[in-house]
C-alpha cells in the first residue's frame, strides 16, 4: 500500500528540520486483497461503518500506519485476528491491505480471541456494552487457561454459589486489572452486565445511547428477563408516546409505579433535609421566613 508523501517542517526555535513521515513499517508485512480475508461472524465487536469510513480518510492522507493481523490455515485461507475497521477501510478504497500473517497452528483460537480482546478493550471509543461483553469473554478464557481460578465449595447452597461466583470474578479481576488498566471493581460490574443480559437484549441495545451508559446497563442487568424487555420497550418507544427517558424511570413504570414530577422530587428532597436538620437549623430557617409563617398562621385563624 502506498503511503502519503512525507513532508518536512522547520522547528520554530532551533531551525531543526523535523520529519512527519509515518513510522517505518515492520519488515514481515504481506500485502493481501482484503476480500480474501475471512471475518468470523463470532467476533465480539460489531463493525461500525462510520469508524471504518474515518479510517479510510486517514488512509488517504497518511497511508496505513498499522498492519492488521491474520492467521493462515492449512488450506491457505486467511482469517482476521485484529484490525476489522482497518480491513473494511482498505476494502472501501479498493486497496491492498498491509498484514502480519501467522500460521494458524501457531496461533490457537484461544490466542486469536485474546488478541481481539486486548486490541480493543482499552480503546477510548469502546462502548460500555462492548467492553462488558469483551471482559466477560476474557473471564471465560482466563478460567479456561487457569481452572484453579474457579473455587470449590458447597454447590448445593445458594449462599455458597454466590460466594463462589464472587471469588471467581475477584480472581479474574485481579489479573485483568493489571492487563487493562481498569479497576477490579469496574471489571466486576462489566462482567455482571454481560452475564445478566441475554443475546436478544444485547442486540436491541447495540447502537443505542444506552449501550454506552454503564450505570443504566448495570441497573438493567439487575432485573429479570421480563422486566428487561419491558424497560427497553418503554425506553425505545416512539418519541411521541415515550414515557421514560432513563432506565430508572422505565423500571418504575414497568413495576406499576408513578413517576415523580420534578417539583415532587424537589419537595421530597427538601422535606428529607428538614427531617435531618437540627433544632437550631430549623429555627434559623423559621427566622428567615418569619413574616410568611406569621401571615400563614393568621390566615388559618390560629392566633
Amino acid at each position: 500500500m502506498t503511503s502519503a508523501p512525507s513532508t518536512k517542517r522547520r522547528g520554530a526555535d532551533k531551525g531543526q528540520v523535523t520529519s512527519t513521515e509515518p513510522p517505518a513499517k515492520p519488515q514481515n508485512l504481506t500485502q493481501l486483497d482484503p476480500n480474501k480475508i475471512i471475518v468470523s461472524p463470532q467476533r465480539l465487536r460489531v463493525l461500525d461503518m462510520s469508524a471504518a469510513e474515518a479510517i479510510a480518510r486517514s488512509f488517504e492522507l497518511v497511508g496505513q500506519l498499522q498492519p492488521i493481523r491474520v492467521s493462515i490455515d492449512a488450506q491457505g485461507i486467511y482469517h482476521l485476528d485484529v484490525g476489522l475497521h482497518r480491513l473494511h477501510a482498505a476494502k472501501s478504497l479498493g486497496w491492498q491491505v498491509d498484514t502480519i500473517v501467522t500460521a494458524i497452528e501457531n496461533h490457537s483460537a484461544h490466542q486469536r480471541r485474546l488478541s481481539e480482546i486486548f486490541e480493543n478493550i482499552i480503546r477510548p471509543d469502546l462502548r460500555a456494552l462492548e467492553r462488558a461483553v469483551m471482559l466477560a469473554e476474557l473471564k471465560a478464557l482466563h478460567e479456561g487457561m487457569h481452572p484453579d481460578a474457579r473455587n470449590g465449595g458447597d454447590r448445593r447452597s445458594a449462599d455458597a454459589r454466590a460466594k463462589r461466583d464472587q471469588n471467581e470474578i475477584f480472581s479474574f479481576s485481579s489479573v485483568a486489572a493489571e492487563r487493562t488498566g481498569l479497576s477490579a471493581r469496574a471489571i466486576e460490574i462489566s462482567v455482571a452486565i454481560a452475564r445478566n443480559l441475554s443475546a436478544n437484549i444485547k442486540a436491541r441495545l447495540t447502537g443505542t445511547w444506552l449501550a454506552n451508559h454503564q450505570a443504566g446497563l448495570s441497573l438493567l442487568a439487575q432485573q429479570d428477563a421480563a422486566l428487561q424487555t419491558a424497560i427497553l420497550d418503554l425506553l425505545f418507544a416512539p418519541v411521541e408516546t415515550r414515557q421514560a427517558e432513563t432506565v430508572a424511570e422505565a423500571l418504575a413504570l414497568a413495576q406499576g409505579k408513578a413517576l415523580l414530577r420534578p417539583a415532587d422530587i424537589h419537595w421530597q428532597a427538601l422535606t428529607n433535609k428538614m427531617a435531618r436538620a437540627s433544632r437550631e437549623q430549623r429555627l434559623a430557617l423559621f427566622k428567615m421566613y418569619e413574616d410568611e409563617i406569621v401571615a400563614f398562621v393568621k390566615s388559618k385563624g390560629l392566633v
